[in-house]
């Protein structure tokens, strides 16, 4: 194989300063930031790995996303619960975050940055699954809430609202002052009510650990292990499929950056980590009291409704999200439910989720699919094969006129290879194998090793699971 896996070591140019400020505002020396890794490229690309660079390119983008959407009653449920769902997005607040969004807006006239500007972007986390988005530092400019006094190791918690049945520990620790702000490392956290109340599990463990007599290093210590276990031995096999999982044991070579220097490859964060949106669902059977609820609903601002913490018939029961529930997440393909599969309007800038992941990919200047399998050795999936995967006439006809076929853009052939090679069941072999790369080399260079003797505290240790961990965190 002729390419050469690596990212190069770009020189900040002036032009790449606005893309790379900090988010909050702040330069790019703010005290409260993480320390900053960079993105970076998986492989050398060569002439004709990404798409055309033209106008045209744009609008079939925004045609093809805008075929993304999911009819009403359409879709299916997947195998995988839905706390895998939002685990996913976890993770990814955990590993990037950084600050195009902020500076470059998503247009009609949108063109591929240069390589060096990509690569000039910084990492507003640690990028190592340590789970810096709950031990902070935090970068919104807060401070996280911890207890005071002789519980002064512990998160503080908050508890949910109730005139007659207030749970305590139930919310994440807020402002008393509207728009009552969530008081942890990462405010992403807070912007829907299950991935919320996933944070707070994660809190609720760090102080069931103390509570077992250990300071809060040890503590931290001891969750971090757990957290990157959860990824590598359970989110992991749950998407990707154990001959993938093997293949990508030999390939962890191809993921190195110059000199070792840890950086986050633009096709993992931009494509290969997004598969997640197609696994939304439209509406969940929540709670007792909540029922069945739709996805609209479940955005924290509009569940607050006004109230300095969450309403107490709003905590959500992980029964019916993990193993044995009554929630799946929706069959990995090139589909989104609604409303985050639907364009806004014609003359509107307002993106869809899938035209914004699109247009995103061709901005960063992303692969094709194509070239991913080459570059992964990996034999990438046919025209007629990536024809067969659409979701609909429309779709096909999209992909046809547009080129996509043949050159497809990363990320809708990442969820095309997961309907057509896996029966949206698991991730495809280029997205599977890619994932799997990054996050075991991630946790390798994170040092922290699985070497200390085991407590069941949050879990025995044969078949530690997510449904496991959350059961433990609300017992």
């Amino acid at each position: 194989m002729s390419r050469r896996f690596h990212s190069s070591n770009a020189f900040v140019k002036g032009v790449a300063r606005q893309a790379a400020i900090a988010p909050n505002g702040e330069g790019e020396n703010s005290a409260t930031l993480p320390p900053k890794t960079r993105y970076g490229y998986f492989f050398k690309q060569r002439p004709g790995d990404r798409l055309r660079e033209s106008s045209k390119t744009v609008k079939n983008l925004m045609k093809l996303g805008k075929t993304m959407a999911e009819p009403e009653g359409g879709g299916q449920d997947s195998q995988i619960p839905s706390a895998y769902t939002y685990f996913g997005q976890f993770i990814a607040h955990d590993l990037t975050f950084d600050a195009l969004g902020k500076h470059i807006q998503l247009t009609r006239d949108i063109e591929p940055m240069e390589v060096e500007l990509v690569e000039s972007l910084r990492n507003h986390r640690t990028g190592l699954l340590d789970l810096d988005c709950v031990y902070g530092p935090a970068f919104s400019g807060i401070e996280i809430a911890m207890k005071e006094g002789d519980l002064k190791e512990e998160f503080r918690l908050g508890s949910s609202y109730s005139p007659t049945d207030p749970l305590p520990d139930a919310d994440l620790p807020r402002t008393e002052k509207a728009p009552h702000v969530s008081l942890i490392g990462d405010s992403r956290n807070d912007e829907n009510i299950p991935l919320s109340q996933l944070h707070v599990a994660f809190l609720k463990a760090h102080n069931r650990l103390v509570r077992s007599g250990l300071k809060f290093d040890e503590a931290k210590s001891i969750l971090r292990r757990r957290y990157q276990k959860l990824v590598i031995m359970d989110f992991l096999p749950r998407l990707v499929r154990e001959d993938d999982l093997k293949a990508a044991a030999g390939k962890t070579r191809l993921y190195l950056a110059d000199n070792e220097e840890l950086f986050i490859p633009i096709e993992f964060t931009a494509a290969a980590f997004r598969f997640g949106h197609s696994m939304i669902r439209s509406e969940y059977e929540f709670n007792n009291d909540r029922g069945r609820v739709p996805l609209r609903h479940l955005f924290t601002r509009s569940a607050l409704g006004g109230y300095s913490q969450l309403l107490s018939d709003w905590v959500i029961d992980w029964k019916n999200f993990g193993d044995g529930g009554s929630n799946k997440a929706r069959t990995l393909c090139p589909q989104l439910v609604e409303p985050l599969g639907k364009l806004s309007d014609e003359d509107s800038t307002r993106f869809s989720l899938a035209v914004h992941d699109l247009l995103r990919g061709y901005v960063l200047g992303l692969p094709t699919g194509q070239a991913m399998a080459d570059a992964l050795d990996i034999n990438p999936l046919t025209e007629a094969e990536i024809l067969d995967s659409a979701v609909s006439d429309e779709q096909q006809d999209v992909l046809k006129k547009s080129g996509f076929a043949a050159s497809t853009p990363l990320w809708f052939y990442l969820l095309a290879e997961a309907k057509q090679q896996r029966g949206g069941n698991f991730l495809g072999p280029v997205c599977g194998q890619l994932i799997a790369v990054v996050l075991e080399r991630l946790v390798r260079l994170s040092n922290y090793g699985d070497d200390e003797p085991w407590n069941d505290i949050l879990g025995k240790r044969d078949n530690f699971t997510l449904t496991e961990f959350l059961m433990q965190t609300v017992s």
